[in-house]
């Protein structure tokens, strides 16, 4: 009973937080107490790091124009801190904690994926200034030891997207 009645006052702290009208007996006795929790609790994370995510988020729109596939791989930008816990949770490793960096501009994570399985974590890329600073999967092993196809096809994004020249329009000045 210790962990209901827990989560149950966690779930009242997180109300009053919110300031959520607890007067009303849905909201005061939730059907399911676990759910309820679950969602308050989100809300509370949302509201604290609401800054920081909308700055994420704008970093994503500037990094998407990197999204890339070729040769059964695709690489895109983490979509939210959210999905930067779930890698990391996936995977094994520490992503999660580059969200304030990646909000922030310092990095940018890209999530590499086989193209028939767009969801499913397989590894991950940090890119800072223009250059692979590291490429992970499961328990923080590196693609350039365990998986040369995606050390490879890493590498070819690097060059045909990421650094790619800039074509100078016709009549402009150089």
């Amino acid at each position: 009973w210790e962990g209901v009645i827990r989560l149950y006052k966690d779930y009242l702290a997180e109300c009053r937080k919110l300031e959520l009208d607890l007067r009303d007996k849905a909201g005061l006795f939730p059907p399911n107490p676990r759910a309820a929790h679950e969602r308050t609790a989100a809300m509370v994370e949302y509201e604290e790091h609401k800054e920081e995510m909308e700055a994420f988020a704008a970093q994503v729109r500037g990094l998407e124009q990197w999204s890339w596939e070729q040769d059964g791989l695709l690489i895109r930008p983490a979509a939210s801190m959210t999905e930067l816990k779930e890698e990391g949770a996936a995977l094994h490793h520490c992503v999660a904690g580059y969200g304030s960096d990646m909000a922030h501009g310092k990095t940018a994570i890209f999530l590499v994926r086989r193209s028939a399985e767009p969801d499913k974590p397989f590894y991950t890329l940090e890119l800072k200034d223009k250059e692979i600073v590291q490429c992970r999967t499961s328990h923080n092993a590196s693609a350039a030891v365990q998986n040369p196809e995606v050390q490879t096809f890493a590498e070819a994004w690097l060059e045909q997207v990421v650094k790619k020249p800039i074509k100078k329009k016709k009549g402009t000045a150089a």
